[in-house]
Order: structure tokens, then C-alpha cells, then sequence
């Protein structure tokens, strides 16, 4: 390490930042998160003067990071500290800074040392970080523990390459710095322009060596991702690399209108919990599910002559972007995006939207199929969020609904508040210290009428338990669970509470009603180490008791004979127990899935459907039937494991549901048209494409009939639907009004398709022609089809 260029800082004096007007308090309207806002100001705090020409840069807590080009170099330097002096401003000094010169000595994982590192990604959640280099490249960098110390940031430790699979943080602090064990660098390539171009045995001239080279890169830490964008306007994901070595798989993101020219990727930035990935590019942007697929777009026009249309500047490309907090709306320059918050509710009927300053109920399910399908009926409740508190704690962090759909409880910066249908009231603290005292992390969830909350409070942590009847105060909560370390996340399963904490372990509790109360009774925990590396990346958990331990078994020893699923990053990880000892338990991992973003557990399903598994990865649903059952399940006797868990179906869709994690599902806010047809339409559109993949030489979908008769097998009414064909009744009511509300609509392909349906159930056409008899040809809109035509 040495000191590649000069740096000299220079302070400037502070000056006290003024209050806002007696007036101007009085007469400004505070909105979500304005209600501690007071007035601001830039101002310069010095000035750091350095040689070399800086190209990449990287604010850190207790460093900032830069690059330089001449000479090539990665550099830190701390930020101004003071060092016991009364006056403001006065006395701060730069403690030192440290460089690191690109050389094949001291970067021997670099392809080639003549680059430069033109710009830097950080993640504070794993400790790594992307350099963009010159030539295109990115590189996947940690620091590397050679056993010397040298001072770094607090939220620099050592990176963890995979979620799943040993981690490693040592360190410890002195004086608010953290003091670890690294002193140079270890980095993985993760794009390389030349290896593609080889595979594919294309060898350009070395002047077009950089058209696909990357642009820029966003890391999920959430889902161990990262996504690079290229000169092309490509976007590659790929997964963080392995410490074995293994090249990360990469998946790029197909654009749906190919033909147009988005130009190359000017900037990217995923949500904070990872859903979403917002992508600037010189004509346009986009945004993306975490799974690949993509939800909104929009390209300028690429010529001046047209451009003249669109006044809107960011059409014409854009430069930055950034995600406001709470991922409701996205900020590209002046231009704001809608975007429906995602959390995970603990019901399985209600969907659940969580907005800016209010939340969505959606009560269709209270309602008859036909007035669901109506799309001038309102089968959403808007409840907003009591102005008191979203002014001041915004944004909300965190959701929760009861079973039942008539409790809510919400709660964002500090404290929380809950909700009543019965009432139609909120109830929130009326002593505004106490409610600013704790921060909700980890959870909320709903047990009857209980709330229970997850909570860090002075430095501790605790689980707390709030009556909906009791006034919010602490004199009232029930019962108080204090742990030792915070809680990532909160799962409810019958009477029994999974809390999985930072420290990597998964404790149980029974939630045990008392005469006049209620409490917690700690039944035992686990350790994950070794097997979850980064314990904030668990999204979600559920598990599954056998049924002669519901029976005969103690509920204190469910833990050890449980079957537990993990939503780990974007990994669905199914862990089945086998003893190995008295006191000691062993289980066998297997890796479902890689890039879920949704998933939902069926516990209690109809027939075979129980204890399956539901997973969306951003192209279709994806079904384990039988995924938890521990009963019967075959051991290998070769490899002393059990048989691993296949998938049963995978289903495709042309849209992009709004699913929460464990346990619960939700749908989009509006489904598409015809979708309240039941499995004579699902089948009937199977066949349809079955028949007409006959003449092709390889089909993509040879078993697609086989598997979807396969899962309306499960369902009580399979034999009327595969063997009869049925109409919904008698008349076809349902599908009438459905295609007069097409034809109004003037929606011919969806006419189409009606009427393909209503002659494929009726061969003879009297259905068809009594359907088209009931269409009024008067009614406005584009006139009746004819059956001739079909």
C-alpha cells in the first residue's frame, strides 16, 4: 500500500442551521414522512484537494472510497473528525488515507492490470462490491483477511460470496472504527465481453473490443444478485460467486419489444427489499420483477425530427435514478413513478396492497364471481393511514392483516398503529415518546386479537404482545419477550411463533392463553450456521409437524421433528430432519429453486394439495405437491438422504401477479379479462396449443397437456372438466355477459376466443347460437360477431 497522490483538506467554518418561521410552522400541512422536517441546508464542510483525476466514487460511514486514472489506482480516505476541540468547524483532520495501485503483484485476479476502475458499487449488507473496469469487465471485489490489521468501516467486513454456506466477519471496534483483518484485495469476474465473443467463435477487429462492455451495476443483496447493463442496453443478472469458484450463472433480461432501440444502459437501482430493478437507458427506462420479468417501459422517440412530440425530458434518456423510501415511487430527474408497495400478510383470502399512505383490502372474495369480473364494481378497500402518524414515521415498513380480514396493523419509522373494520378506527400511542422510543424489525403478525410485534428498544430487543382492545401504551402490553439479538423475521403457524434472528438461529414459542393474558413459552431453537451465511437475506420460513407428533407428541419438541422450509435471497431451501445423536440434529438440504420471488405454503389443501408448495420466479408458477410431507418419504440407502422433492407443475403467465412471501398469496389489482373461468377454459386453451404444436419438429411444450391434466386431477370437479367438457350452466350465462362486455369494448381478439371456447364445448353450435341470439345488436360499440367466422 502507498500513497499514490497528494491529499490536502481544508475546512470550512460551520454556521447553525436555521428553524422554520412560528408562521410557517403554523400554516405548513406536514404529509407522509414531514412531520419532523425542519429546514435545511448545503453547505460546504471543506475541501479535499486531489492529484490523479478521480473516475469512480464510493461514500462509505467511515470512509470514502475513489478511483483514480493516472495513476491507476483504488484509494480511501476517512472522513474529517474532530479531535477534542469546543469550536465548530475548527480542528478537523484527515487521519491518513490509503492507496492501492492496479499491478499484476497486488491484483492478480485482474485479467489485465492496464485498465482503469471507472466506477464503484457498494453493498453494505455483504461487505462486497462491482468495479467497473476500462475494458468492459466487472468484477465482483471483497476485502481479503491476510491476518494484519489496518482500520476500515464498520459496515466493511469480509463478503459473503453465496447466502448459503459459511460467512466470516471478524473485527472488532475501537473508538466508533472498525479494525479488521485485510489489507489487499480478492475479486471474481463476472462479465467478460472477449469470453463471450469466444464461446460463440466471433473475433471483432480491437477497435469494437468494447461495444457490449458494461455500462454500470446494481447488487441485490437481498436476493445475492447482480445486475450488470451493458453498451448494448443488455441486462445480465448473475448470482454472487461462489467461494468454491464456480462462474456465477448469468440470465439476460428480454426486452418485449426486441426491434426498438433503447441504446445503451445509462444507470440501474433495485428497491430496497430487492423486488424490482429500475433501469435508465439512453432512450428510455424500464422496470423489472427480480425474476425477469418486466413491468413498465417507455422509449422516447430516437429522432429530433419526432422528439418534438414528447416534452416529457426523461423519454429522451435518462442520466440517474433513485428509489424513494418505502419503493413507492421512483425518482429519474423531475419525473415520479407510482409503485405499489409488497409485504406479507398473514392470511390466505384477503390480498393485501400497502401504499404511500394507506392501505389496500381486497374483498372480492366476500362478493359472487360475477360482480369480481365487473370492472365497474369496487372489490377494493381504501383505509388510510392516520395522518398523526404517517407524517411523522413514514414510510411504512412493515404490514399486517389478521386471518379473518378485519384487523391491520401497520408500522414504519418508529412505533406502530392498528386498525379495526369493526370500528373503523385506528388506535396509536397517545404518548408520542413512548411511540418514538421502539422501532418495529422483524415482523408483525396477527393471533386472533393479539398483535405481536417485533421490536428494538434501547438498545435491546424485544417481542412484544398488544391487546386490539387495549389502548396503545406500555403500561398495556401483555407480555414481553426479551432476546439477545434482533429479529430478522416473524412466522405464525397454528399456535406456534418461529422467530429467526440475526444471529442466525430459529427459536419456537407456543402462544399460550392465560386466565386474564396471554404469553410466550420458549419451546427450544437451532443454529443455521453453516448452512444460512448472511442471516438478513431470509425473507421467509414456514415448517411442517408430522402427524403423530400433532397427536401423540409434546408440542415443546415440534423443532427437532419439524420439516423447515427457508426463503433464502431468492433460494427456496428445504431442510428435513434427521436425528443423529440423543440431543442432536442433522438435515438434509435441498435447494428447490433459484430466483423465487414469491412463495406460498398450502398446509391445508384439498386432497393431495396439502402441505404443497407454491413459487413464482418471475416467468410462471412453479408447484411442489407434497413438498413438507415427511411421512413416507423414501431414504436413499446408498447416500443416507432422502429422496429429493421434484416439481409437479409449472405453470406460465402472460401477466405478473402481486404475490407476498410465506405464507400468503395475492393478485394482481386487475386481473386479466375472462380469467373467472374455471378449468374448462384452462383446458380448453391447453388443447388448443397441444394441437397446434403437433407440426412442429420440437415442441417447447410436449408434456404441457399431460401436466395440466395431471393438476386438475387434485381438484374434486377433474372428471366433469376432462370428460364432459361442461358449460358453467345451463345457459352460459357468464360467458354471455362476458362477450357483450367485449363487443362493447370493441376487444376482438377476446370475442374471439369466447366464441372459440362456447363451439369447442358444443360441437352441434346450438350454444353458440344461443349465445350470439342474447347479444343485443343495439347496444353500443362494434356489432355481434359472426359465428361463421369461428
Amino acid at each position: 500500500m502507498a500513497l499514490a497522490s497528494p491529499v490536502h483538506y481544508t475546512p470550512t467554518p460551520l454556521k447553525a442551521t436555521p428553524e422554520l418561521s412560528i408562521i410557517a410552522q403554523q400554516q405548513f400541512q406536514p404529509g407522509p414522512g414531514e412531520g419532523q422536517l425542519q429546514s435545511a441546508s448545503l453547505r460546504v464542510e471543506g475541501i479535499v484537494h486531489i492529484e490523479g483525476n478521480i473516475l469512480g466514487l464510493s461514500p462509505r460511514a467511515y470512509h470514502i472510497y475513489f478511483s483514480t486514472k493516472s495513476p491507476s489506482s483504488i484509494q480511501r480516505i476517512p472522513w474529517p473528525s474532530d479531535e477534542d476541540n469546543d469550536s465548530i468547524g475548527q480542528g478537523k483532520k484527515l487521519l491518513g488515507n490509503d492507496t492501492w495501485l492496479l499491478n499484476d503483484q497486488d491484483f492478480p485476479w485482474l485479467r489485465t492490470t492496464d485498465v482503469t476502475i471507472d466506477n464503484i458499487m457498494y453493498s453494505p449488507v455483504t461487505g462486497g462490491e462491482t468495479w467497473t473496469t476500462s475494458d468492459g469487465r466487472v468484477y465482483f471485489v471483497y476485502p481479503a483477511d491476510d491476518g494484519q490489521y489496518v482500520t476500515s468501516d464498520l459496515d466493511s467486513v469480509n463478503a459473503s460470496q453465496n447466502s448459503l454456506g459459511p460467512g466470516d466477519a471478524n473485527g472488532t471496534v475501537v473508538g466508533g472504527v472498525q479494525t479488521t483483518k485485510f489489507l489487499r484485495w480478492e475479486g471474481t469476474c463476472i462479465h467478460d465481453v472477449r469470453e463471450m465473443r469466444s464461446a460463440l467463435h466471433f473475433q471483432p477487429d480491437r477497435s469494437q473490443h468494447n461495444l457490449d462492455g458494461a455500462t454500470c451495476t446494481a447488487i441485490n443483496s437481498i436476493f445475492s444478485l447482480i445486475a450488470v447493463g451493458n453498451k448494448k442496453g443488455l441486462i445480465e443478472i448473475a448470482n454472487f460467486p461462489s467461494h468454491s469458484g464456480i462462474s456465477p450463472r448469468v440470465e439476460t433480461l428480454n426486452f418485449p419489444v426486441p426491434h426498438l432501440h433503447t441504446g445503451e444502459v445509462r444507470c440501474m437501482a433495485w428497491t430496497s427489499d430487492g423486488y424490482a430493478l429500475a433501469v435508465g437507458w439512453e432512450n428510455g427506462w424500464s422496470v423489472w420483477s427480480v425474476g425477469g420479468r418486466c413491468l413498465a417501459w417507455a422509449l422516447g422517440a430516437e429522432s429530433s425530427s419526432s422528439s418534438a412530440r414528447f416534452q416529457d425530458t426523461f423519454m429522451q434518456g435518462i442520466i440517474d435514478m433513485f428509489w424513494i423510501p418505502g419503493n413507492y415511487e421512483l425518482v429519474v430527474f423531475a419525473r415520479l413513478i407510482n409503485s405499489n408497495g409488497q409485504h406479507a400478510p398473514d392470511n390466505t383470502r384477503y390480498a393485501f396492497l400497502q401504499m404511500d399512505d394507506r392501505v389496500l383490502i381486497y374483498r372480492g372474495a366476500d362478493q359472487p364471481d360475477m360482480s369480481v369480473i365487473n370492472p365497474e364494481s369496487d372489490v377494493w378497500q381504501s383505509i388510510k393511514i392516520p395522518p398523526e402518524y404517517i407524517k411523522t414515521n413514514w414510510p411504512v415498513r412493515y404490514a399486517s392483516i389478521s386471518n379473518d380480514g378485519r384487523l391491520i396493523a401497520v408500522a414504519g419509522r418508529r412505533g406502530l398503529a392498528h386498525y379495526s373494520a369493526a370500528s373503523g378506527r385506528w388506535k396509536t400511542f397517545n404518548d408520542y415518546h413512548q411511540e418514538q422510543a421502539f422501532i418495529v424489525k422483524g415482523g408483525l403478525v396477527w393471533f386472533h386479537h393479539v398483535l405481536i410485534a417485533s421490536v428494538d428498544v434501547s438498545k435491546s430487543y424485544q417481542i412484544r404482545l398488544y391487546s386490539r382492545d387495549l389502548e396503545l401504551a406500555n403500561q398495556n402490553v401483555l407480555h414481553r419477550e426479551v432476546l439477545k439479538s434482533s429479529v430478522i423475521l416473524l412466522s405464525l403457524v397454528d399456535n406456534s411463533l418461529l422467530v429467526y434472528t440475526a444471529d442466525n438461529t430459529l427459536m419456537h414459542y407456543l402462544i399460550i392463553p392465560t386466565s386474564n393474558s396471554i404469553k410466550l413459552h420458549f419451546c427450544g431453537s437451532i443454529s443455521f450456521a453453516g448452512i444460512v451465511a448472511v442471516p438478513k437475506v431470509v425473507r421467509g420460513m414456514s415448517w411442517m409437524i408430522p402427524d403423530i407428533q400433532k397427536q401423540l407428541g409434546d408440542p415443546v419438541d415440534d423443532l427437532v421433528v419439524a420439516t423447515i422450509l427457508l426463503l433464502v435471497g431468492g433460494k427456496l431451501v428445504l431442510l428435513r430432519p434427521r436425528k443423529s445423536g440423543l440431543q442432536e440434529v442433522k438435515y438434509d438440504m435441498q435447494i428447490l429453486a433459484d430466483r423465487i420471488e414469491f412463495c406460498w405454503i398450502h398446509l391445508r389443501g384439498i386432497g393431495t394439495l396439502e402441505n404443497s408448495l407454491w413459487g413464482y420466479d418471475g416467468q410462471g408458477i412453479r408447484v411442489w405437491l407434497d413438498a413438507l410431507t415427511i411421512e413416507g418419504v423414501a431414504v436413499d440407502p446408498e447416500n443416507d438422504t432422502y429422496e429429493s422433492v421434484q416439481e409437479s407443475v409449472n405453470i406460465p403467465l402472460n401477466f405478473y401477479p402481486l404475490y407476498a412471501s410465506l405464507p400468503a398469496p395475492r393478485a394482481k389489482s386487475s386481473p386479466p379479462p375472462g380469467t373467472g373461468q374455471r378449468g374448462q377454459v384452462l383446458l380448453h386453451m391447453v388443447i388448443e396449443e397441444d394441437v397446434e404444436s403437433e407440426d412442429m419438429p420440437v415442441s417447447p411444450n410436449k408434456d404441457l397437456l399431460r401436466v395440466t391434466v395431471e393438476f386438475l386431477d387434485h381438484f374434486d370437479a377433474a372428471l366433469e372438466v376432462i370428460v364432459g367438457l361442461e358449460q358453467l350452466d345451463t345457459q352460459n350465462d357468464e360467458v354471455v355477459r362476458l362477450l357483450q362486455r367485449a363487443i362493447k369494448a370493441k376487444n376482438m381478439i377476446l370475442c374471439r376466443d369466447l366464441l372459440r371456447f362456447l363451439r369447442s364445448i358444443d360441437v352441434s353450435g346450438d350454444v353458440l347460437e344461443h349465445a350470439l341470439a342474447w347479444i343485443d345488436p343495439s347496444d353500443e360499440g362494434a356489432a355481434a360477431p359472426s359465428a361463421n367466422n369461428y
